[in-house]
């Protein structure tokens, strides 16, 4: 059985069998409904509760486009994939703006048809991510009200902050996140010291790491490894913020610090599903600056 649930909508019996057959032959899940007219299949669809549907733009009783709308006035929030051979460009249009997230075009095409899937399930995943996020952040910030409340302060501390900036970053209590904020403390001391932190090699500064973690912990690491534990808590970061702009591009967090961390350019192509490259020093001198400077 499927980690996900799909429901097809067609009046073309051998299209339905096409796409139910490529679902389950590729693995993508599990076909749990077949409708072949649009009458009253807003009903149906939130009875069954599948997370993806596949809707015929022309359908008999009520079209693709009614259908989507109706399903939207209802609160479904699962994934809808418009299935035509209609090029017209307004009814496309009108599909898209109706609620539909992506589009297969008839005559099926199983390279076709297993991309798409294969992009709506990557949403769906981020989806399910995020909402365990923001659960787990609930959580925190009903533990961290509940606790004594600090002495209060006209500015924020410097470990109070980071551990906040950490928390918006998706890296509070992850891998990385120790040797992040020792980063933080040694271009702070830096600058106390009258040095320039944006002119300080990732180097130097790997290197104060490594004694600063063998003070702190009593244990010798090589500098490869410093380095592999900060650029997987960089990247984690940005699949983070790629998550909360897939949701909601308009995000706080996501306009925030996407564009201060990284190259948003960057940012943009992990939306898209593609491999965003990292700049170390980029996300290093930002995060100083936001905890430090801010």
């Amino acid at each position: 059985m499927g980690e996900f649930k799909f429901m097809i909508i067609d009046d073309d019996r051998i299209c339905r069998r096409m796409l139910s057959m490529i679902i389950e032959q590729e693995g993508l899940g599990e076909v749990v409904g077949e409708l072949e007219t649009g009458e009253m299949a807003d009903m149906v669809v939130m009875q069954v509760r599948p997370d993806v549907v596949l809707v015929d733009l022309l359908l008999p009783g009520q079209d693709g486009v009614e259908v989507v709308a109706a399903l939207k006035e209802r609160g479904f929030t699962g994934a809808i994939v418009m299935i035509s051979q209609v090029e017209n460009k307004e009814m496309v249009a009108g599909a898209y703006q109706a609620g539909v997230d992506f589009y297969i075009h008839k005559p099926i095409n199983r390279v076709e048809v297993v991309s798409v899937l294969q992009k709506v399930l990557a949403n769906l995943r981020l989806t399910q991510s995020l909402a365990q996020v923001r659960n787990s952040l609930a959580a925190l910030d009903w533990m961290v009200g509940n606790q004594q409340p600090e002495r209060s302060s006209d500015r924020e501390s410097g470990s109070k902050k980071m551990r906040r900036v950490l928390r918006d970053l998706g890296l509070a209590g992850e891998m990385g996140s120790r040797e992040l904020n020792w980063l933080v403390e040694i271009l702070r001391e830096k600058e106390e010291e009258g040095r320039t932190p944006a002119n300080l090699q990732l180097k130097e500064l790997y290197q104060e790491l490594q004694e600063r973690y063998r003070q702190e912990t009593g244990e010798e690491v090589d500098l490869g490894t410093l380095e592999q534990r900060i650029r997987r808590a960089v990247h984690e970061a940005m699949e983070h913020l790629a998550a909360l702009g897939a949701e909601d591009y308009h995000d706080p967090l996501f306009e925030y610090y996407a564009p201060r961390f990284f190259d948003f350019n960057e940012v943009r192509a992990k939306l898209r599903g593609e491999k965003g490259k990292i700049n170390l020093k980029k996300f290093i001198m930002a995060l100083y600056d936001e905890v430090t400077h801010q």
